[in-house]
């Protein structure tokens, strides 16, 4: 309802803390989180340089999402790019993935009242395009989905 800004959502395997310009920003853990010390060494410095690329990818795909769908749209996008990213990191199961942000976090990740957040997600659960359990998210057509919203994933993830 305007209170909190989100600009990002870290999964796990994400690095936090490589962009030393985004000291205005505070990152919030909204789940239980492992942390773990990054490694360093010969060529993690190219790998660095790789993960900044992609976190920038990520932020610009956040404004144009915000900026330029309609509210079913940047929920759709937002729900295929944490699909992508978690199946490219092994942690989907099928098309399902687990998704534990309550519906006033999502709405402040896509600019939108907690209230049109509930209603968008029943529209997307309505037509088919996903299905909800708990905090599990299934899409069940993943083609038609992207096609239905102009879907263009995120580059591989550096390992």
């Amino acid at each position: 309802e305007g209170e909190l800004e989100i600009i990002s959502l870290y999964l796990p395997g994400d690095v936090i803390g490589l962009d030393p310009e985004a000291g205005f920003c505070a990152v919030v853990a909204l789940t239980p989180v492992v942390l773990s010390k990054a490694p360093s060494g010969p060529g993690f410095e190219a790998m660095t340089h790789a993960m900044l690329a992609r976190q920038h990818e990520q932020l610009m795909r956040q404004a144009l999402r915000t900026a330029h769908k309609s509210a079913k749209g940047r929920t759709a996008d937002l729900f295929l790019e944490i699909y992508r990213r978690l199946a490219n990191a092994g942690l989907t199961d099928g098309t399902c993935f687990r998704l534990p942000l309550t519906q006033n976090v999502l709405a402040s990740v896509l600019g939108m009242s907690t209230v049109h957040m509930n209603r968008v997600l029943m529209q997307l659960q309505h037509e088919g395009l996903i299905a909800r359990r708990g905090d599990h998210i299934s899409l069940p057509d993943v083609d038609k989905l992207s096609r239905s919203v102009n879907f263009r994933p995120l580059r591989a993830a550096p390992q």
